[in-house]
């Protein structure tokens, strides 16, 4: 402490405030897997060459984080890698360089478990295949019933809603 008082030295807000403001600080209302309250399914974006179309998938819940570790931001962006989910005009859901545009815009519904956008009035769902193993996340009209539009966030900080309210 002696040293860094002789040396006067400033502190890391300091150095973020006036050296490097751009800097996007996570300040996040969720992050960790995203699991289906009724499967064992979790939302899961592989960024590798397998998944040249950047997807957003559904697949087995391995709690490991990696693929399946997403963000929920402050700024209502389901996030990842520094790409942000996006549901595109060919009814896709996409990780793309994140902006500012209503079509990355997201809201978690804590009473339903929702992921709702804003643009469409739309909630995320999926689909099973013909073997029951789940297929590709869909948009849909919300519907609280609906147990495969009901996600949770494996940290979710409550407390942080107040400051966005």
């Amino acid at each position: 402490i002696q040293l860094r008082n002789d040396l006067q030295c400033k502190s890391f807000q300091w150095y973020i405030e006036n050296i490097y403001p751009e800097v996007e600080i996570p300040d996040n209302l969720a992050e960790g897997y995203v699991k289906n309250n009724a499967s064992n399914y979790c939302l899961d974006f592989p960024f590798d060459a397998s998944n040249s179309k950047n997807k957003l998938l559904v697949y087995s819940c391995h709690y490991m984080g990696g693929n399946q570790f997403l963000e929920f931001s402050k700024s209502s962006r389901i996030q990842r890698n520094g790409r942000c989910l996006e549901y595109t005009p060919d009814n896709e859901l996409i990780f793309t360089f994140c902006n500012n545009q209503i079509s990355q815009s997201w809201t978690y519904n804590v009473t339903t478990h929702q992921l709702y956008h804003a643009a469409t009035s739309q909630c995320i769902s999926y689909k099973l295949n013909a073997f029951l193993r789940p297929e590709a996340p869909l948009m849909e009209a919300c519907d609280e019933t609906s147990e495969k539009q009901k996600w949770n966030f494996e940290y979710f900080h409550a407390e942080k809603l107040t400051e966005i309210a």
